[in-house]
């Protein structure tokens, strides 16, 4: 059952109370706070409704929550299997403990001073979060998804992953890490939202090694290409590489060509390559680069560009494409812009 809105707490509370004579088996609660003057009134959640046994799916969005009572709901919960928290408050150390609990996701501010995160059957978690808090995670030995930002307090996100012995998908947002080693991971995804001035970018390259030899899937996703990306990826099927989508930087000039053709060398190990850039400018490499370099992109069999604005010329752009991939055996070139105008 779904409720949302702005509703008065005595209607919430009726509504509930119907809900959970039903044994039902889903609840997704999202309730905005009532606002008087500059303060805000979250909802929070009546003890008489703590226990729900049948309850499989929770998501909490917008409620005050305190650590008593999410421990309380928790463990009136015994068959939960995925728990939602979005834009929650109250906590001070939240603790989810749970036998049954496959999914975990935390998502939104949250001011927290610790997360304890026992589900010895959880299989995968989410923290999404724009506030730093400390997570402990070692028990979850079963999660095969994992996704972080920088503002979880970890020793190292090596020693994260070095403790997930069965991870299969890697999420790290905004992390500075050097190192990923992991056999079984499949899907790895990085993404940087950290802007720097264009002035100052190439003088923060950065280095990361990866080390995956299982590794099918490589997303990478930041508005600059200062990274020295180094692959040991024999297995890799497909490079999606979004730079730059959202079109904030302020010019396209020769050290991003330079910068772009040895960023992208490091992924000719991919059999498929999908390039995703705010316009064609973005691959438009000089004609006296391309007399002097060698094409990063030689060994990769499938190339797809999309753009985010619309296509200017085309014809161009696939001369450059088929230069930075020169033996590619399909090319396919779309354009954002387009697909809305069509």
């Amino acid at each position: 059952m779904h409720c949302y809105g702005g509703s008065s707490s005595v209607h919430v509370d009726r509504w509930l109370s119907l809900a959970v004579q039903q044994h039902l088996e889903e609840l997704d609660l999202h309730i905005e706070p009532k606002k008087i003057g500059s303060l805000s009134f979250f909802y929070c959640i009546p003890s008489i409704y703590y226990r729900i046994p049948s309850l499989t799916v929770l998501k909490l969005c917008r409620l005050r929550l305190d650590d008593e009572v999410f421990h309380n709901l928790i463990l009136g919960c015994p068959s939960l299997e995925k728990l939602v928290l979005r834009d929650c408050t109250g906590f001070c150390d939240l603790k989810v403990s749970s036998l049954n609990l496959k999914s975990f996701e935390l998502i939104g501010p949250f001011c927290v001073g610790s997360i304890l995160v026992e589900a010895v059957n959880l299989q995968s978690i989410v923290f999404d979060t724009c506030g730093f808090c400390q997570l402990n995670i070692v028990s979850c030995k079963n999660v095969r998804n994992l996704t972080l930002n920088d503002l979880v307090d970890i020793p190292s996100v090596e020693d994260v992953i070095s403790e997930l012995p069965i991870l299969a998908s890697l999420t790290l947002v905004d992390f500075d890490i050097e190192f990923i080693e992991n056999q079984y991971l499949k899907d790895l995804v990085l993404k940087r939202t950290i802007i720097e001035d264009d002035a100052d970018e190439w003088n923060f390259l950065m280095e990361i090694t990866v080390d995956t030899p299982n590794l099918v899937s490589f997303h990478f996703e930041d508005v600059n290409c200062t990274f020295k990306v180094f692959l040991n990826a024999p297995n890799l099927e497909e490079a999606i590489i979004k730079l730059d989508y959202d079109g904030v930087r302020k010019k396209i000039d020769m050290n991003w060509y330079v910068g772009m053709i040895d960023f992208l060398s490091y992924f000719d190990c991919s059999k498929v390559v999908s390039l995703y850039v705010y316009s064609e400018e973005y691959l438009m490499f000089p004609e006296k680069l391309r007399k002097f370099c060698r094409s990063p992109l030689p060994n990769v069999k499938h190339l797809k560009v999309e753009t985010r604005c619309e296509l200017k010329s085309e014809s161009l752009l696939r001369e450059a494409l088929l230069w930075l991939s020169p033996h590619t055996q399909t090319l396919s070139i779309t354009s954002e812009g387009n697909k809305a105008r069509s």
